[in-house]
């Protein structure tokens, strides 16, 4: 969901809101479109361990063509984060996998962030300049959010090695037609667990 900060793995945006899984003819990594927007809750413990609340909106802003290719143009925006205003991530899709460029990255290299097809048991390497990212495909499982229930959630677990910062780890459940509704992050740079669900009441 990846080129967050250094502490929520992009892989929220650049690999699991886009793409298209082969597993049981369920569409995980849907192709979100110029115009989509998605609004999700983050919860997690301040400095003093205290529970603290913040937001997360992701919008595909426009398409532009980048070394010959065209990309969906994502912008990752965070209120209620100290120092975190936002991020810029541009994909495409192949029936290769998902390519990604972070906003960040100078060259505007692109890499194969998700390899096509995804099913359980499969594990894929991600690599940017500012991080590594390792991901397995390790089940299928229902969630309940917000009175909200989303069936048959693929369920991917992820550690990510930050080339200027701490590891982390966690989980994330991407759910068929949307794409990522829920993120579970325990590391990085604020050393404390949090939580990224999808606010499906909010459009």
């Amino acid at each position: 969901m990846k080129t967050f900060v250094n502490w929520v793995p992009i892989i929220c945006v650049a690999a699991l809101l886009a793409g298209c899984s082969m597993f049981e003819g369920k569409d995980y990594f849907p192709e979100l479109k110029v115009g989509t927007r998605q609004l999700y809750d983050i919860e997690y413990r301040g400095a003093l361990g205290e529970p603290e609340k913040a937001n997360m909106i992701l919008s595909v802003d426009s398409e532009e063509t980048i070394n010959g290719h065209q990309y969906y143009k994502y912008i990752i925006a965070y209120s209620g984060l100290p120092g975190v205003d936002q991020d810029v991530v541009y994909q495409r899709w192949t029936s290769a996998g998902i390519y990604a460029i972070d906003g960040r990255n100078a060259d505007m290299r692109e890499r194969l962030d998700t390899p096509f097809p995804v099913a359980v048991g499969s594990k894929w390497t991600s690599e940017s300049p500012s991080e590594t990212d390792h991901y397995e495909a390790i089940g299928i499982e229902s969630l309940e959010l917000r009175e909200h229930t989303y069936r048959d959630c693929l369920k991917l677990s992820f550690d990510t090695q930050s080339k200027n910062g701490p590891k982390r780890s966690g989980v994330e459940y991407l759910a068929d037609g949307i794409g990522m509704v829920k993120t579970e992050v325990s590391g990085g740079a604020l050393g404390a667990d949090i939580s990224i669900t999808i606010d499906s009441s909010k459009k």
